[in-house]
């Protein structure tokens, strides 16, 4: 029986990758699919690749560099455990990590939510870019809804969740093969279908960040993605009669609008391809931008009467 399978998309961070897998224990009931994602054999030593010499490791090898979206769900293909857990190759799990592991087994619900910890990945300073899980969480366990809805639709990274498998078959839920947020829609999908969720919390999970990480380096590609992803978002919010998430893809609309006028009109005609009227597109343009500069007049009167008083 296998309880639980991992899943590790990895790109040329080896010892990273290792520090990874020094971090889950070792049991009968678990099991780890890495996928690399066609590193360069100039960084990565495929002879002695971590993981080859664990026992509870499978390690697939796949050369269409498809991003960590497919790297995923060619390991999802591959899972056999009741839930599924995913972790980022530069990150590692914490020391209650086998505790935890024990204690949800059994656990009726279909999403486990927990905190993580976050350090700085060269310093190992303490980094608070995702207390945000922490409130999300408390919020939940005292019976706030809000709480509840922001776990299954706002919680956009795969990492400090258990997902039972079942939940994902049956709703043929996978990961966008995107170059940036491949994990957005999976991430309310699964939360859309769950019938309940559940959190624990003890913090799993360490999240690092690092300066020349995919997230840090955005491209005009990656925010003419971004756009379409949190597009799509607000259509699926909008067909099934849930709270709309924020109206950032029209922020970016108007940051473009400033900086680049060839990027602008990509993410405007890529949200028009995917659905969006162009009527609506032009009042929610301008919506957002009044709300925008209304909130920094707001802002600036704030501080010159502060200023004053003082």
């Amino acid at each position: 029986m296998i309880n639980y399978t991992i899943i590790i998309p990895h790109h040329n961070v080896p010892d990273l990758l290792q520090r990874c897998l020094d971090s889950i224990p070792i049991r009968d009931d678990l099991e780890i699919i890495i996928v690399d994602d066609n590193s360069s054999s100039d960084i990565v030593d495929f002879s002695n690749f971590p993981g080859m010499n664990r026992k509870d490791c499978r390690i697939i090898f796949d050369k269409a560099g498809g991003g960590a979206g497919h790297a995923r769900n060619l390991g999802l293909e591959q899972a056999r455990g009741k839930w599924i857990v995913f972790a980022d190759s530069d990150d590692f799990f914490t020391h209650c990590f086998s505790e935890v592991l024990d204690a949800e087994i059994e656990n009726d619900a279909d999403i486990i939510y927990m905190p993580s910890s976050c350090i700085d990945a060269d310093f190992y300073t303490n980094n608070n870019c995702i207390s945000f899980v922490q409130d999300m969480i408390t919020g939940f366990i005292h019976g706030d809804q809000k709480s509840e809805y922001q776990l299954r639709y706002h919680l956009g990274f795969p990492w400090g969740k258990f997902v039972k498998r079942l939940l994902i078959e049956e709703h043929c839920i996978r990961f966008d093969e995107t170059i940036i947020h491949n994990d957005t829609t999976f991430a309310y999908l699964i939360g859309y279908y769950a019938k309940k969720i559940a959190t624990n919390t003890h913090a799993i999970y360490c999240y690092t960040v690092r300066d020349n990480s995919l997230s840090h380096t955005i491209t005009e590609e990656k925010k003419v993605v971004r756009v379409e992803v949190m597009g799509r978002s607000n259509l699926f919010f909008k067909e099934h009669n849930l709270p709309m998430r924020e109206d950032w893809q029209y922020r970016q609309l108007i940051e473009s609008f400033f900086e680049n006028k060839n990027t602008f009109k990509k993410e405007w005609y890529t949200l028009k391809r995917i659905g969006y009227p162009e009527s609506e597109l032009y009042i929610n343009f301008f919506k957002t931008g009044i709300r925008i500069l209304r909130h920094k007049v707001l802002h600036k009167g704030k501080m010159v009467l502060k200023l004053i008083l003082k």
